[in-house]
């Protein structure tokens, strides 16, 4: 009596648990996962409160301090199909259950880490698959700024919109086009934005590190703020299975500044992966078990601007920005740039040194409470 009330499915379903989620899961049993996951959420207001994070990151150097600040668990066995180079942790943040998903290495190329657009987007969708769909998704990670924008080098922005800028895609309608830009909208978490002391603005990705002329005249006709090679990419997946999605994004490098690029990010990636970390932790610990409805914007400015820098040398003319387009929703893209002075710290201990493009000296230290920290340019 007892095996004919067992059934076949919900015997495999036990052994699957029991396993601990076996790797060799089918394509078709993740598409399953996906969509049921999914089907519990909405755009951009989940009904419920935020219980659920996951973190996206794209680089070992960017994943390994918050891996170390939250004391996470890697997950063994991998909960991905076999060969999928992605590595996920779990672990627990003020009663927030907390998964993080590294896109890993490749090793055809010297195991570079697995950055850009393709990878992020393959391991976000396999992330939700193994885990289901979570309250808010975070693209954690470091970015180019635009000092046209008011962009520093240290600090980070929460995103108001993701675009891609190098998805060219002209057509009679303007539909493709505007597809090719992807206009995926955060939540307005201006008041959040506030409380943890970061920027918003338009967050633009491509999949290069530099940017030619017409994505700078691209960028500029979006209003954007911060350029980096994951975001939109993640906000696309997320908007197709209906997970609220917000960047998180720490600047390395100032995109119209008179330094090359690549050197800037590579002298500033530990201290800005730092930083990055402090924020992810308080942003965590603030949304655990709210509403994001609580954090929405409500039309006014929420915090004074920051303290304005010293004077730099004049960066090189950008290119004339084309008039402003009008996104697929009816709204004219701009930016936003809601800023709030660091908390002052207590007896800080230093960290590593970032240079910003005009060459002045940044210091950065993190207070003994782990959370507060301060930058002085000198």
């Amino acid at each position: 009596m007892v095996a004919r009330l067992v059934s076949a499915p919900f015997t495999r379903f036990l052994y699957q648990k029991w396993k601990g989620f076996s790797r060799e899961v089918s394509s078709r049993e993740l598409v399953r996962r996906a969509r049921g996951a999914a089907t519990v959420m909405t755009a951009l207001t989940p009904p419920s409160a935020v219980k659920r994070v996951l973190l996206v990151v794209a680089m070992e150097q960017e994943v390994r301090p918050l891996v170390q600040r939250f004391g996470l668990e890697q997950i063994q066995p991998s909960p991905f199909l076999r060969g999928a180079p992605f590595v996920a942790w779990m672990g627990e943040v003020e009663g927030l259950v907390l998964h993080v998903v590294w896109c890993g290495r490749d090793p055809r190329f010297g195991n570079v880490n697995n950055v850009a657009t393709t990878a992020a987007s393959v391991c976000l969708y396999a992330a939700v698959a193994a885990f289901g769909a979570p309250d808010l998704c975070i693209s954690a990670g470091t970015a180019g700024g635009f000092a046209s924008s008011g962009a520093r080098v240290g600090d980070v922005y929460l995103s108001s919109k993701c675009v891609f800028h190098s998805r060219r895609i002209p057509d009679a309608a303007g539909h493709l086009e505007e597809y090719g830009f992807g206009h995926y909208r955060s939540p307005p978490l201006g008041k959040l934005a506030s409380h943890i002391g970061v920027k918003t603005g338009v967050v633009s990705t491509s999949d290069s590190l530099d940017a030619v002329p017409m994505d700078l005249e691209l960028m500029r006709s979006e209003g954007t703020s911060i350029k980096e090679m994951e975001a939109a990419a993640v906000a696309w997946v997320c908007q197709t299975l209906s997970v609220p999605f917000v960047a998180l994004k720490s600047v390395t490098d100032i995109v119209d500044g008179p330094r090359a690029t690549r050197e800037e990010f590579e002298a500033n990636l530990e201290a800005a992966s730092l930083v990055l970390q402090v924020k992810t932790d308080a942003l965590l610990r603030a949304v655990a078990g709210t509403l994001l409805a609580q954090w929405a914007n409500d039309g006014s400015r929420t915090a004074p601007a920051a303290p304005a820098a010293p004077a730099a040398p004049a960066a090189p003319a950008a290119p004339a920005a084309p008039a402003a387009r009008r996104a697929t929703d009816g709204t004219t893209t701009t930016a936003t740039n809601n800023s709030a002075p660091p908390p002052a710290a207590e007896a800080p201990r230093a960290i590593p040194t970032v240079v910003d493009s005009s060459s002045s000296s940044v210091a950065m230290s993190i207070g003994p409470d782990g959370q507060s920290f301060e930058v002085l340019r000198v």
